[in-house]
């Protein structure tokens, strides 16, 4: 059973961030209703400088998440998780980001549904992860602190 747990959690989170690329991830003051389909995003914003690229780096968290999810302790992958997604919701707390090459910040003024998809793939895989875990009983402090 916690092989399709396993498996369900996998596809569904890969799948919702597969679908996250192809949407816009938010919208601007500047005029711009969309700053491009995610993937673009995902090969620039490493670029950005702003507080706000920060929450780029919780796609490396995410995908390194899901390559340590198939083995047989989870710890990591739990970690990682919860990581990418603490981090991919910090984006909400920025007010400003630098949408061109020229640096000018921009105030975020919403979220579109390429963010929300990225999110929910963060959160499926962290509460994939915590499922797991309850299911094996492991504790809070087996899943943070080595033996």
């Amino acid at each position: 059973m916690k092989n399709i747990t396993k498996i369900i959690t996998l596809v569904c989170s890969i799948t919702l961030y597969i679908a996250s690329l192809t949407q816009s991830g938010f919208s601007t003051d500047n005029g711009q209703v969309d700053n491009g389909p995610g993937y673009a995003l995902v090969l620039t914003g490493w670029l950005c400088v702003s507080i706000a690229g920060i929450s780029w780096f919780a796609n490396p968290l995410l995908i390194l998440s899901w390559f340590s999810f198939k083995s047989q302790s989870n710890k990591r992958s739990l970690f990682l998780s919860l990581l990418a997604f603490l981090i991919s919701l910090s984006f909400m707390f920025n007010k400003f980001i630098i949408v061109d090459e020229g640096g000018s910040l921009h105030e975020i003024s919403g979220y579109r549904l390429g963010y929300w998809l990225w999110l929910a793939s963060c959160v499926l895989m962290l509460i994939g992860n915590i499922s797991i875990s309850v299911k094996r009983k492991e504790t809070i402090s087996y899943l943070f602190l080595k033996r």
